[in-house]
């Protein structure tokens, strides 16, 4: 008997976007699964696209999560039966093999599976070139997450639920906005070093707008972040926080804020490691006009 997987979504006012993400989970090879999507009462015909399924395997809550998607995946978290627990959000969609792959390196030991996903940017886009750039984390997983940043996508992982339950589920403070995943990522890194990043492709990723994060939301959560890791980012090397440099001077810059941004961005050291980290050569094109000011 295969493992059963468990499928949270969270969604609001994706109906479309969510058959997409249906559909893909429906063609999985790995047969065992359930799918708990977790609705923050939309107002569009999303009711109606999860019974045009007619599926028994699909299950569908809702709740007012207060604009805290952690909430919602925790909900799901907590009504789930499988073993294994995949995140997946409502706009993303994975290939095929995707769950198979992930189950298979569970089975071999592996607490924590994530890997790298497609970036789409239309609606009827064809061909995919560009991907999200997931890394390899090194033992101590914590302090490498730490070193690197969040360089892993939520719609990628599937992760053991006694794992989550032993930490509480994912953070839920709203100070943490959309790094309410990279929080819980650190928190399991705490627990477990057993991180595995798949390697391939299994998924797409929606980089097309609508998204939840803004940058007012952003820089709260580097605040916060620098607040509740204080301690081990005093230890570390501030070479080694250069994501966190880049992080703030490109939020500054949407904000408007061009001398701290400016700042901030002079102290990121170029080379091939960070131009990959931050996509391609935006930040450049950020230098330059910051210059232009």
């Amino acid at each position: 008997m295969e493992n059963l997987v468990s499928i949270v979504i969270p969604t609001y006012n994706r109906a479309l976007d969510l058959r997409r993400a249906i559909f893909s989970i429906i063609k999985q090879t790995h047969k065992n699964w359930e799918l708990i999507i977790v609705d923050n009462y939309s107002d569009d015909n999303t009711d109606e696209i999860i019974s045009s399924f007619k599926n028994q395997r699909i299950r569908l809550f809702k709740i007012h999560n207060n604009g805290i998607i952690a909430k919602s995946r925790n909900y799901g978290i907590a009504q789930s039966k499988g073993e294994y627990i995949a995140f997946l959000d409502s706009d993303d969609w994975w290939t095929e093999y995707k769950l198979e792959s992930s189950v298979k390196f569970l089975n071999k030991g592996a607490d924590f599976i994530y890997h790298d996903l497609y970036l789409a940017n239309k609606k009827k886009q064809k061909f995919f070139l560009k991907k999200t750039l997931s890394q390899d984390l090194q033992s101590n997983i914590f302090y490498d997450l730490l070193k690197k940043g969040c360089v892993l996508t939520t719609s990628s992982v599937v992760i053991r639920k006694n794992i989550l339950i032993k930490i509480g589920g994912l953070p839920e403070d709203p100070k943490m906005g959309a790094w309410c995943d990279f929080f819980g990522w650190l928190k399991i890194a705490k627990e477990t070093d057993k991180f595995i990043r798949l390697p391939g492709v299994y998924g797409y990723y929606w980089n097309g707008g609508g998204n939840y994060t803004t940058p007012e939301r952003t820089i709260q959560a580097i605040g916060y972040f620098e607040e509740v890791f204080s301690s081990e980012i005093k230890r570390m090397d501030l070479n080694s926080l250069r994501w966190l440099n880049y992080a703030k001077g490109r939020v500054y810059y949407q904000l408007n804020y061009y001398k701290k941004s400016k700042f901030f961005l002079h102290n990121v050291k170029f080379d091939l490691t960070l131009i990959l980290m931050s996509v391609k050569v935006k930040l450049f094109l950020i230098m330059i006009k910051i210059k232009l000011k």
